[in-house]
């Protein structure tokens, strides 16, 4: 339980890098999948993961391309 907590902990420090909450959440959601995932990397394997059907697939994709958030400070 201690490593959920503080993958949450960490997941919840990069708040500040996003301007909209939508955004944060897929964040969220694409870090849970990437983690969770056992397949192939690929968007679909990481939405599948979190329980996730391909209906999701282009709001996941289009979050990549997203100005709502930046890597950079």
């Amino acid at each position: 339980m201690y490593l959920k907590q503080r993958i949450e902990e960490i997941i919840k420090s990069l708040r500040p890098a996003f301007s909209r909450e939508a955004a944060f959440e897929w964040l969220v959601i694409m870090v849970w999948g990437i983690l969770l995932c056992n397949r192939a990397p690929a968007i679909t394997s990481y939405l599948n993961a979190v329980g996730l059907s391909e209906y999701y697939y282009d709001h996941a994709l289009h979050w990549f391309h997203a100005k709502s958030w930046s890597a950079k400070t």
